[in-house]
């Protein structure tokens, strides 16, 4: 009997032996993976930064104008003056296509969209959604509403 347990027990130990040392193995072979990644792909944390709308050159409609900034004085942009620039602004960001007749009323297609006069066409700028009012359409050209602001943008 002492011999079958004797028996027995080699064998639990061998069987264990190869496992504890497979486990170190594999402990090794994936630190050596993983400071292979690390090293390969430690450059790839430093994305540049995505380009911004001024400088994309498949952009069409002119300049974006800049944020309003306050004077080196310290005055206050009056909202007659901001509401120009928001409205510029967010008529330079809309892709105007061209104008559509639907039902014998004139349409401009914007974005995949159409507006007739008195529709309100929504553009979000940075830091604000803007919501722009249709206010005519001609053949040529349309006038955007931003409250009192008012631009006639020609296509």
């Amino acid at each position: 009997m002492n011999l079958s347990r004797a028996i027995l027990l080699g064998l639990a130990t061998l069987a264990a032996a190869p496992l504890a040392g497979a486990q170190v193995v594999n402990a090794k072979s994936i630190k050596r993976a993983q400071e292979r990644i690390a090293a390969l792909y430690q450059r790839h944390d430093q994305r540049a930064p995505a380009p911004g709308e001024r400088g994309n050159p498949f952009r069409v409609g002119g300049e974006i104008p800049a944020t309003p900034q306050p004077s080196a004085g310290g005055e206050v942009v009056s909202d007659a003056s901001r509401d120009e620039l928001l409205l510029r602004q967010a008529a330079a960001t809309i892709k105007v296509t061209g104008v559509v007749n639907v039902a014998n009323r004139m349409h401009i297609a914007v974005d995949r969209s159409t507006y007739r006069e008195g529709g309100v066409i929504p553009v979000q700028l940075p830091g604000e959604m803007v919501f722009i009012r249709v206010t005519e359409i001609t053949p040529r050209s349309a006038v955007l509403r931003l409250r009192e602001a008012e631009l006639t943008i020609k296509f």
